[in-house]
């Protein structure tokens, strides 16, 4: 088998794009990726063939075609520049964050004295910032930076792959790009008529030229792996020997036509090879067709906003012009899910320059220029070398991403009644202790029933402190004493007398005592009210107290939920056959750690039950605001309903607690054994059903293992 000459391939392809260096710089493009091959990770997306050399040339060409050369610099310089701009376009989206800065020194040694140029397309990033925005996102740089190389990567390649595992932001990236590729020719037209930016004039032209139009990004997704091979792709009868299209076979198809209506082009038919046009009976169906509306609303989030950061940014600007490869409409066929060497093999024809869409029937489709494939994949484990090769790559690291913008999110959408001061509160104690609870479950990772995604724990935690904010803001709000009960307070004639309605020792004596003046009967009236308050409108000081109970609470069992407990496998007949270390009790870890992790300095500090118990027997009784034990609720099981009064919320959580097996095989249909059998309560049953009640009752998705 023969080597092909890397270096003599490089150095024709760099003639050919105008460089006047090409014998020095194909030497150093070849050397770059010898080093990064051997001294960067092996993972399964990093590709540094022929291919990617190629890609790698076809970007600096065009960089080079449309920079302007400055006279008081060197060619050769200059050159070195574009070059060393292109591999860095071309590489930085896929290398996970360890990798760059490998990367950046081996770039150091082969580009020496080279100006690090980042080309910044503020109209690009603009539009971005804005489609964020109204999407009520974090404009998070990290982000923007990513779903900026995402564009720059489908302007290079038209098969694109999105990887990285959950939480990293894959989906949001293309859905957010694509809203803002609709605003930016509106974008780039103010830029050049007015040489800058205006926020409120850009919005409102925004506002009224995408009004009532479609989208100019067009979008399918669908789940390859959901159906069989010949579905996607399509399939012959062998009783009739009729053709069927597949679903892919028929929104490629659809794609081109449209295209080549709109735009005059022929979408790549082979000389002697005809299509026949589909019959409405080839319709498939279950395909999730639709465009990005971008209709903007008009409410902003102040906080966060960091498009005067892109405005303010001293990187050298490409001065918003428009690339020749632009499209006026993109079409985007987005295979979400995993990558199977099953079904993606067809689709080689596909990536590979000719563009071309191979079907057992002898037809061939070809891909116009707008037309793209995305990839949406946690990792390409199975997807052979030459599948990678084909295909640009844009990796998107939760690491990197971080959970802060979740948080930052999320806050902006607790109940607006909550008080600026519980909810910096809340960020304060996520900042305290997020960290070391990773840190606490990666040292305990092998005691974990599943290993659950960092964003995933996030999620958890953001949920179970939401539905107790909710149920706190639907049932008398924050500590807010309403003005009729301050007033019927005042009538009563003193304060004393207030006072000892507060009392709840005095509850009985005066509710038993017959009333004998007016003011003895506005008292018991008042006491009437109070007993059906709330604990925080009985004591609206105690707020920022219940905050960072519920905070403990919630961070228990988001953190500590998966994490093996000492009698686990008590009842398993297998569980001799595990690997089970018995010394350690992960969870009695944990209740130690949440100890330590919360004596902090006020008003940070939060008061722990001290007993004998760890802090997974408690729940917190919303009518005293302290931490109760599950035990109180063992028998009977009805009493937890009594903290809770007559919505819906509380009909649904009633109805859970009191058929616990019936509505749990109902809400999760998880657990439909469990409606044979006689379940007594204990307060493992109670206590997880109490939080699947929770969660269910505010429309979470629960999953128990």
């Amino acid at each position: 088998m023969m080597i092909p000459d890397y270096a003599m391939i490089a150095e024709i392809i760099l003639f050919a794009g105008g460089f006047t260096e090409a014998a020095i710089l194909s030497r150093k493009i070849v050397n770059l990726y010898q080093l990064a091959s051997k001294q960067l990770s092996q993972q399964d997306h990093y590709d540094f063939g022929l291919r990617a050399i190629k890609s790698v040339l076809v970007t600096a060409a065009q960089l080079k075609r449309n920079s302007k050369l400055e006279e008081d610099i060197p060619r050769k310089e200059q050159e070195l520049e574009i070059l060393a701009q292109a591999i860095q376009n071309a590489n930085l989206p896929k290398f996970i964050v360890d990798d760059i800065i490998i990367f950046e020194r081996i770039m150091d040694d082969i580009f020496p004295n080279i100006r690090s140029l980042t080309l910044t397309d503020r109209a690009l990033q603009y539009g971005i910032c804005i489609a964020m925005r109204e999407d009520f996102l974090v404009q998070d740089m990290g982000q923007i930076r990513k779903i900026s190389q995402l564009y720059e990567t489908l302007l290079v390649r038209h098969g694109v792959m999105i990887i990285g595992p959950s939480g990293g932001g894959k989906t949001v990236a293309y859905t957010v790009l694509a809203k803002a590729l609709f605003y930016l020719p509106i974008i780039r037209r103010h830029l050049e008529e007015n040489g800058r930016i205006d926020d409120e004039e850009v919005t409102s032209e925004i506002e009224r030229g995408t009004f009532g139009k479609r989208s100019n990004v067009q979008i399918t997704r669908l789940n390859p792996k959901c159906i069989s091979v010949g579905e996607l792709y399509g399939q012959i009868d062998d009783n009739t020997m009729e053709w069927t299209d597949g679903i892919l076979a028929h929104i490629t198809r659809k794609y081109a036509r449209e295209a080549a209506a709109t735009e005059s082009v022929s979408y790549g038919i082979s000389p002697g090879v005809t299509t026949r046009p589909n019959t409405p009976e080839d319709e498939p169906a279950g395909v999730e067709t639709g465009s990005q509306s971008g209709s903007p609303t008009e409410e902003e989030l102040p906080e966060n906003d960091e498009l005067s950061m892109l405005q303010e940014n001293d990187v050298e600007d490409s001065n918003a012009e428009s690339s020749a490869t632009e499209f006026k409409t993109w079409r985007w066929i987005i295979l979400d899910g995993p990558v199977d060497p099953l079904w993606i093999e067809n689709l080689n024809t596909v990536l590979d320059d000719t563009k071309m869409l191979c079907l057992a029937n002898g037809e061939r489709i070809g891909l116009n220029d707008g037309m793209r494939l995305l990839f949406e994949a946690g990792d390409l484990k199975q997807a052979s070398p030459a599948t990678v090769s084909r295909c640009g790559m844009v990796y998107m690291d939760p690491k990197e991403l971080g959970w802060r913008p979740y948080v930052r999110h999320w806050i902006g959408a607790v109940p607006k009644a909550l008080p600026d001061m519980a909810s910096d509160l809340l960020l304060q104690l996520f900042d305290a202790s997020v960290d070391r609870g990773f840190a606490f479950l990666e040292i305990y990772s092998k005691f974990q029933y599943l290993k659950v995604p960092h964003l995933s724990v996030i999620s958890t935690l953001c949920n179970i402190i939401q539905v107790f904010l909710v149920y706190i803001d639907t049932h008398g709000g924050f500590g807010h004493r309403s003005s009729s009960t301050e007033d019927e307070a005042t009538a009563i004639g003193s304060a004393s007398s207030l006072d000892t309605i507060n009392n709840h020792n005095n509850y009985s004596r005066l509710s038993t005592n017959r009333p004998t003046s007016i003011t003895q009967l506005r008292a018991k009236t008042l006491l009437s009210r109070i007993q059906h308050q709330s604990f925080l409108q009985r004591q609206p000081g105690m707020l920022l107290p219940l905050m960072g109970k519920i905070f403990v609470f919630a961070f228990t069992w988001a953190f500590g939920g998966s994490l093996e407990g000492e009698c686990d496998y008590d009842d398993d007949p297998d569980a001799e056959s595990y690997d089970i270390d018995n010394s350690v009790n992960a969870r009695a870890a944990f209740n130690g750690f949440v100890h330590e992790l919360f004596n902090l300095e006020p008003p940070l500090a939060v008061q722990l039950p001290n007993s004998k118990h760890s802090i997974f027997s408690y729940y917190i009784d919303m009518q005293t605001g302290n931490f109760t034990s599950f035990d109180t609720l063992i028998s009977p099981t009805k009493e937890v309903v009594n903290h809770f009064d007559g919505t819906n919320h509380s009909d649904r959580l009633k109805n859970i607690l009191d058929n616990v097996s019936s509505n749990i095989s109902k809400y999760t249909q998880i657990l439909p054994a469990l409606n044979n059998w006689k379940l007594i309560p204990t307060i493992d049953t109670i206590r997880y059903s109490f939080l699947m009640a929770l969660l269910l009752c505010q429309g979470k998705h629960v999953l128990v293992t």
